[in-house]
């Protein structure tokens, strides 16, 4: 049965910081000039829209992410439901993810249109140094906490404006961002096949007009399940990958056995690649850890967290500049292009490291000869392995038309335009990365 939502617009701090794009709790230093900003915006914020029903004449927008579906696979191996996406659509050469390249952060990323320094979610897992507590995904009680998001979903941007919105698994869409959650929604559940995930999909576009939603998401881990496992380039991680675009086919054969399917813009996403792992270090190996408020270790990368102690960051960073195949900093000298400098979540040090090296706590408590799964992201987006897809084709898109490699934000306002709704201000996408394979 699926589980529907539609509410309007409370909670005056998430809406506050919805509209102006700045993550909750960064700053202890800036808390009360933030709360004080909150109240002025609480006092004049409208409440969010009910979401009126299918509208004549605006057109559909479905779209679906392949988790870990790295921009080669289609060039490696046949997949004809992606290949005639090709055909009778856009392709982009690659869709280069947000900093980092995990899966979280990006997925936000893409139906934000923000970079994860702006919209907050900085990882898969985070510490928050002004409510000292972390975030994880696997915790549906922090993942539909909505303090945790800056930004405007673009399900909220719909929701407001009167479009109905629907999310199957999307990440943060079991969040009421700004006080609203798409209309119709599910928790996450893994175990659901992916037949049934089109079907559920599909469901939602044949409701009546009243109720039926111009906007609806889907999310499918099959790639990126196999290829942690095995490998980005291994059998297994083809024979995902040949799922997912059977899947494709079903999903769009039934759009278009719909009496309304020429008006829909069907797109393809996912959040990141993956790239071969072989090789671990261990930063307890290099750096004494007792002085550190939290550590967050994200295979690829770590966090390390001081009170913002200077002295404390200090003689960490120092120390862990003998840790081979890294790059270590501290937070104000994280590379502009990140994103991340100045960003409280992003740690007081720093840790990135060089495929296919990763990075974890402690060596201790593995078993001999241990090993990293043989497939990771989380790496500098620059690097294409991390470069994920984008397709679209219907509606709204002329056919046989590509793109070069864009950055994942630039989605936000390519929706947006589809569906014909206003953005919302302060993102960092741009609808003209897009506007030359637009129908006019």
């Amino acid at each position: 049965m699926i589980r529907t939502r539609c509410r309007t617009a409370r909670g005056g701090n998430a809406l506050a910081h919805a509209r102006t794009g700045a993550p909750v709790h960064f700053a202890r230093a800036a808390a009360i000039l933030a709360s004080l900003a909150v109240a002025a915006a609480c006092a004049s914020a409208p409440r969010a829209r009910t979401a009126a029903g299918a509208e004549p004449g605006r057109p559909y927008v479905v779209m679906v992410s392949f988790d870990g579906f790295r921009h080669d696979y289609p060039d490696r191996w046949t997949l004809p439901a992606l290949a005639r996406m090709e055909r009778d659509g856009v392709r982009a050469r690659g869709l280069v993810p947000t900093f980092p390249s995990k899966t979280f952060p990006n997925h936000y990323a893409i139906v934000t249109g923000m970079y994860a320094g702006r919209h907050g979610v900085v990882g898969n897992e985070m510490w928050d140094p002004a409510r000292r507590r972390r975030y994880q995904t696997g915790r549906a009680e922090l993942t539909g906490d909505s303090s945790w998001y800056g930004g405007e979903p673009v399900w909220v941007t719909a929701e407001r404006q009167g479009v109905r919105s629907a999310s199957l698994f999307w990440p943060v869409s079991n969040a009421a961002v700004g006080g609203v959650r798409p209309s119709y929604w599910k928790e996450y559940d893994e175990s659901m096949p992916d037949t049934a995930r089109v079907d559920t999909l599909l469901a939602w576009l044949r409701l009546p007009p009243a109720r039926r939603p111009h906007l609806v998401l889907g999310y499918f881990s099959d790639v990126d399940d196999a290829a942690h496992r095995t490998g980005p380039e291994s059998p297994e991680s083809r024979a995902a990958a040949e799922t997912v675009d059977r899947m494709l086919g079903r999903l769009r054969d039934g759009i278009a056995r719909l009496p309304y399917g020429d008006s829909v813009t069907v797109i393809v996403v996912s959040d990141h690649g993956l790239t071969a792992t072989d090789s671990a270090a261990f930063l307890d190996e290099y750096a004494s850890l007792g002085d550190t408020t939290a550590v967050v270790t994200a295979v690829t990368y770590a966090q390390l967290f001081f009170d913002g102690d200077a002295a404390k960051t200090d003689r960490a960073w120092t120390a862990l500049q003998r840790l081979p195949h890294a790059h270590v900093w501290r937070n104000g000298d994280i590379p502009e292009r990140y994103h991340l400098r100045g960003n409280p979540r992003a740690g007081d040090v720093f840790v990135l490291m060089d495929p296919p090296w990763t990075i974890d706590r402690t060596r201790r408590g593995r078993p001999a000869g241990w090993r990293p799964s043989r497939g990771n992201h989380g790496y500098d987006p620059m690097l294409t392995d991390m470069h994920g897809i984008f397709f679209a084709a219907g509606w709204g898109v002329r056919p046989g038309s590509s793109l070069g490699r864009i950055e994942n934000v630039n989605v936000y306002p390519f929706i947006a335009h589809l569906l014909g709704l206003r953005p919302a201000t302060g993102i960092d996408g741009r609808l003209e990365a897009t506007e030359p394979v637009l129908r006019r």
